[in-house]
């Protein structure tokens, strides 16, 4: 308020943070790093060389694939039903539906991973809707706050 942000943009940041804060997220997000942790990783490792840092990021669904495509998944994140294969089986033909919408950064993602797989592993993506960063935030704008 002193900084003349006004009610809506804090109540906008309030529902962002309802959304998608620690309370709400599962799994290792951070692969058991902390943020400042995995940025300075992320600037070490990864811009040498790079001629486009904005598509140096990775989603999380590239991570859960990449370790579904070496049978490394952990089966307590990932459970499976009886009778089922397990997490750490290595499956060919995946089916990911994000209920709630995709990004065109996860479709990028899988692609990256159907190609670097080859025929071994193949996933298909869809979802609800397609996202772009303003459709996303019109979504978030319009969750109300828990009583």
């Amino acid at each position: 308020r002193e900084h003349n942000v006004g009610e809506a943009e804090i109540e906008f940041i309030d529902k962002v943070v309802q959304y998608a804060g620690v309370s709400v997220r599962g799994g290792d997000l951070f692969q058991n790093k902390g943020m400042f942790k995995q940025f300075t990783n992320t600037l070490t490792k990864n811009l040498k060389g790079v001629e486009n840092v904005y598509t140096q990021h990775k989603t999380h669904l590239h991570s859960v694939l990449d370790s579904m495509s070496r049978g490394k998944l952990k089966e307590s994140a990932y459970p499976f039903a009886a009778g089922q294969s397990s997490a750490t089986a290595r499956e060919h033909h995946v089916l990911v539906f994000m209920v709630g919408g995709t990004t065109y950064e996860e479709f990028r993602d899988v692609e990256a991973i159907n190609a670097a797989c080859g025929a071994s592993f193949h996933v298909v993506l869809g979802g609800s809707t397609v996202h772009n960063s303003k459709s996303f935030l019109a979504d978030v704008a319009q969750l109300s706050r828990p009583e």
